[in-house]
């Protein structure tokens, strides 16, 4: 009989375990769906489902392209340049200093019958890039011209499904993460906690007239977030293959695959997978006796599937972008992603004096490296004017070619002042970093900190206090999460840290020109 009883007492613990795991999913579940709904819902109230960049360029750019290859027969990230034209003279007849620009981005209407026109109207053919007929994105991630591709094909030609794509992907992200972690507490509390940020984001001051709402060159990064967690949780619980995990994990990666294209910092994401897969392999590793540690063994346990497969969509998308790029990309004009190298240099403006930089009398930032580019292939006896450096066919600087001269310019300040580019990365980029999450973060509410941090901490000591969580496990989340930070701030401390480029470098290294103006960035 008591034997028969412990058996029930074990029973009936298990139910209750069952049911309050059922329980928990269904209340992180019900909490994930509201927060989407609320941002969604927010944004379309600040107007951010119908809006543009403002100085918008690169998004007319890659609107025009996408125009051209949907409804034009066009490929290769190449469009008609009468379809541009026709973007660009609804919105700013006059150019990129029209007046009239930075409302008529705002405008959903203007947009939408700029879109309809640009459809309608038949291209000027034949067209080629030599003669200015056809035009690229000439040093933007190409990426976005295939979000555009998506938004379009599924929500329709209009401004307004830029945005739907953006929390379409968002939710579909969050429910593949819902269904592969189900039965695992930490998991959906961490996931809560990731998008409670952008609840959060539209609290801070990051959102400008540069960066007006969540889709776009800028933010679409931010949809590698949930990706990032559930690819680094089948690791950190060594989830077998299965028909599912690798569907769910499939769909994971190719969303990585479309932020990264995007943006090409999003980079830091593979990175930390690498970090991650390497630090819980050596973790392993080291727990074995002497005699069965070897490099290959190593090597074996770092090499999951899920990290595999990462690499190995982003090796085939690689291959595939390749060989759909227009041979233009491939000279020394045109290049298919945002150059590294002058953010680069760019941020030297983080230090005060940085030896062979002066920021003194440069009118605007990215002006900053090109006149950097121009005196080094003056000095060089490369060019003797600005016009042997500009681009015959986009009619700027060659971009390709100017990045690998910002790649020189960079390493040779490196080379001559060690001990400058040491106080760079380890005090100055960190302090202008600072500065601008304050500068983000500042005005933000109480109540908002209590709405947004709040739930998920409550939520975290609740899954402690319900479910019999090992100590590791929390622990080791907490060092992934830590270390993910560090990671996402990888782009940034190579570059800049900026809200307001102008201001905030400025800020950082002298106080008292806090009054110059600068362009949102």
């Amino acid at each position: 009989m008591a034997g028969a009883r412990v058996s029930g007492d074990r029973s009936g613990g298990t139910l209750r375990a069952g049911a309050s795991a059922k329980l928990f999913f269904a209340l992180t579940a019900i909490l994930a769906a509201i927060v989407i709904v609320s941002v969604f819902t927010s944004g379309i109230q600040r107007g951010m489902d119908h809006v543009m960049s403002y100085g918008p360029e690169s998004e007319q750019n890659a609107m025009a392209i996408a125009i051209s290859e949907l409804y034009h027969g066009l490929n290769s990230y190449v469009g008609y340049t009468s379809v541009r034209e026709i973007l660009q003279n609804a919105m700013g007849p006059e150019g990129p200093r029209d007046p009239r620009l930075l409302a008529n981005v705002r405008d959903g209407n203007l947009i939408n019958k700029a879109i309809a026109a640009a459809i309608a109207a038949p291209p000027r053919v034949p067209a080629h890039v030599a003669d200015g007929s056809l035009m690229t994105m000439v040093y933007d991630d190409v990426g976005i011209v295939d979000y555009i591709k998506i938004a379009f094909t599924v929500f329709g030609p209009t401004i307004q499904s830029l945005y739907y794509l953006f929390f379409a992907i968002l939710s579909l992200s969050t429910a593949a993460f819902f269904i592969q972690f189900r039965a695992q507490a930490v998991a959906q509390v961490v996931l809560l906690a990731v998008l409670s940020a952008f609840a959060l984001e539209l609290q801070t001051n990051f959102f400008s007239n540069d960066v007006p709402t969540f889709w776009g060159m800028r933010h679409c990064s931010t949809l590698a977030l949930v990706p990032l967690w559930h690819l680094a949780f089948l690791m950190l619980y060594r989830v077998r293959l299965s028909w599912w995990s690798v569907g769910f994990a499939a769909l994971q990666v190719a969303i990585v695959l479309l932020a990264i294209k995007t943006r090409g910092s999003t980079l830091w994401v593979v990175l930390f997978l690498v970090g991650l897969a390497a630090f819980i392999a050596l973790r392993a590793w080291w727990r074995l006796p002497a005699s069965d540690r070897s490099i290959r063994r190593l090597l074996r346990m770092a090499a999951v599937w899920p990290l595999i497969l990462m690499l190995a969509g982003a090796g085939a998308d690689k291959v595939y972008t390749d060989a759909r790029l227009h041979p233009v990309y491939f000279t020394d004009d045109v290049m298919p992603y945002h150059g590294a190298w002058h953010s680069a240099f760019l941020g030297f403006s983080a230090v005060p004096s940085f030896p062979g930089v002066d920021i003194a009398g440069v009118q605007s930032w990215d002006r900053f490296g090109y006149e950097a580019a121009l005196s080094y292939l003056k000095a060089k006896g490369f060019i003797t004017t600005e016009k042997e450096y500009v681009s015959p066919w986009t009619k700027t600087y060659k971009m390709r070619l100017h990045d690998r001269v910002m790649r020189s310019v960079y390493l040779e300040l490196m080379r001559e002042n060690p001990l400058s580019a040491l106080t760079l990365y380890a005090y100055w980029k960190p302090r202008q970093l600072l500065i601008a999450l304050g500068v983000i973060l500042d005005g933000v509410s109480l109540m908002a900190w209590l709405a947004v941090v709040i739930g998920p901490l409550a939520l975290a000591v609740l899954t402690i206090r319900t479910f019999r969580i090992d100590t590791m496990e929390v622990w080791s989340v907490l060092l992934m999460m830590l270390s993910a930070i560090a990671f996402a701030a990888l782009p940034t401390l190579w570059a800049y840290a900026a809200l307001q480029r102008w201001r905030i470098s400025c800020w950082a290294t002298s106080p008292s020109c806090s009054s110059r103006s600068g362009r949102l960035a």
